[in-house]
């Protein structure tokens, strides 16, 4: 055999070979093959269905999502009305942005939170300077009238403005089971008056439930001011009646206000604001009114070098009587009356026919002091 047959030989038995691996090949693989196409619409139905599957997790977590968020915000405000239940809260409800020198004006304040707290202190403080609440206190030493209560509860102090113009700031302070707390700081302008000034002749009126009481409020003309000025009450608070008379008045002249409280009024602090209109110019002040219950009779003890009460309150035309509850000798000795020498176990009587405010001592002991107030 040639060299040639040889190389042809060789390489049929090499095609035999490659066809007959390919031969096996085909008989071993085929039926797996075959299995493999068969599943091939399983395979795609489970790839369909875990695709669907996917987004409806995908549109789960996009829904949890917004729960979360809505959720978050829900805790967000529950979270604030939790706040304002448990912590004190101080804010100034009405407070004048301008006023006149000398003028009273009202600042009404709200304290809340606690649920309830307990005010040991409420009042408007002010100064001639703005603070921060770093040191609310400093430059705020001119406090109104301090108040007590329970939260949620609103006050009304009344202020008074200074003689010249400037600015004034103001804060409201509430002490709260035994914190402070301090409201924003609100800015007042004090500016001079043209046209017409307008004032009264007291602070704070005492008033005996179901009898009446009267302050003076005075209109002044400034500049050549010569118009007719109308004057109103603001709101007269309930419980009370006012009248005023004259309403209309050509400055300068004095008008009298006068005010009742109802036999049933509740006993305590109003706030009465005025108004007086003239030829387009406005003006404003405000007095507070005490409403008490005083009887035409009353009783001190002289005891332990003191007078027990210090304070009395009475009706005009009522009488106070003084016992000697001590060892030693006393006298009760004022502007108008003197009791002169009560022995122990005796007593002297005085009949207080004009309001006013009574104060008195003794002679033995000069340490010793009281006051009748007489409405």
């Amino acid at each position: 055999m040639s060299k040639a047959d040889r190389v042809t030989q060789t390489v049929v038995l090499l095609l035999v070979g490659v066809i007959l691996g390919y031969l096996i090949a085909y008989l071993v693989y085929q039926p797996r093959v075959a299995d493999l196409e068969s599943q091939l619409p399983s395979l795609e139905r489970t790839v369909r269905t875990v695709t669907s599957e996917l987004s409806e997790a995908r549109e789960l977590i996009r829904s949890l999502g917004e729960n979360l968020s809505a959720a978050r915000s829900e805790l967000s405000t529950v979270k604030s009305k939790l706040d304002a239940l448990l912590l004190p809260n101080v804010a100034i409800l009405t407070c004048p942005a301008s006023v006149t020198p000398g003028e009273h004006y009202p600042v009404v304040w709200n304290v809340s939170g606690g649920i309830p707290g307990k005010i040991t202190e409420a009042a408007v403080y002010w100064g001639l300077k703005p603070r921060d609440l770093g040191s609310p206190l400093l430059g705020f030493e001119n406090p109104s009238d301090i108040f007590t209560g329970d939260t949620p509860q609103a006050f009304t102090a009344l202020l008074s403005a200074p003689q010249d113009p400037r600015r004034v700031y103001v804060r409201a302070r509430a002490v709260v089971d035994g914190a402070d707390y301090w409201s924003d700081e609100k800015e007042i302008v004090v500016e001079a008056p043209t046209g017409f000034s307008i004032s009264l002749d007291v602070d704070c009126l005492w008033v005996v439930r179901g009898t009446s009481a009267g302050v003076t409020l005075s209109a002044v003309p400034i500049s050549g001011f010569n118009a007719g000025v109308y004057i109103s009450v603001l709101g007269t608070p309930t419980g009370l009646a006012t009248t005023i008379q004259p309403w209309k008045v050509l400055p300068p002249a004095q008008v009298t206000v006068t005010v009742a409280p109802a036999s049933n009024a509740s006993l305590g602090l109003y706030i009465v604001s005025v108004a007086a209109i003239g030829d387009t110019i406005s003006r404003s002040d405000a007095f507070s009114v005490r409403v008490v219950e005083a009887p035409s009779e009353a009783w001190v003890e002289i005891r332990s070098i003191s007078y027990n009460p210090m304070s009395t309150i009475i009706k005009r035309g009522g009488t106070v009587t003084w016992i000697n509850r001590d060892p030693v000798a006393h006298t009760v000795t004022g502007q108008g009356f003197d009791s002169g020498r009560i022995d122990p176990g005796g007593s002297w009587s005085h009949t207080f026919d004009s309001p006013g405010i009574y104060s008195y001592g003794c002679k033995v002991f000069p340490s010793m002091a009281g006051f009748v107030r007489v409405v």
